[in-house]
């Protein structure tokens, strides 16, 4: 987990080239850990590899085929290759998860800014952060937020939470 966590931190000071070899280190070590994979594809998709970034989801969905977050950030990488039709059928597979356990806000708002409907995006991000979802404490720093920070509900949303 450290060792993902630090490509985490490399993926958020957007030094790609050493997340991704941490990532190939961690994945090394064990090639069973799912969320390496979710943590490569994140960083491929933003070097613009995506044929990279869909397997890595793949393969982490393989390992951990529940996890909510492999299934959001594959759905929004669909989205942001234009494959709008399975970004949509993953999102709708999201939102409507049976409610055994706690499913994250975070992700269909991905999607849906992904899909370029801003309005439902930012619809989702505001009830991820009003049920304080962990996911938004990376909220200025995350990447895949690059496009939005000038929208001024984006601004909105990270005053409310405090951050600068």
């Amino acid at each position: 987990m450290i060792a993902c966590d630090t490509a985490r931190v490399l993926f958020y000071r957007r030094e790609f080239e050493a997340a991704i070899e941490q990532c190939d280190r961690t994945i090394e070590r064990d090639p069973s850990f799912g969320p390496a994979y979710w943590m490569l594809g994140l960083i491929q998709e933003q070097v613009g590899n995506s044929d990279e970034a869909t397997a890595a989801f793949q393969r982490g969905i393989q390992l951990v085929p529940d996890s909510v977050s492999l299934w959001g950030a594959l759905g929004r990488l669909y989205a942001v290759c234009g494959n709008d039709a399975d970004a949509t059928r993953i999102s709708r597979q999201i939102e409507a998860a049976p409610r055994e356990g706690y499913i994250s806000p975070f992700e269909p708002a991905m999607i849906h800014f992904a899909l370029g409907d801003l309005d439902r995006g930012f619809d989702w991000l505001l009830k991820a952060k009003e049920e304080r979802c962990l996911e938004l404490i990376w909220l200025n720093v995350d990447p895949r937020f690059d496009k939005l920070r000038s929208d001024p509900r984006f601004r909105a949303i990270a005053n409310q939470m405090g951050l600068p």
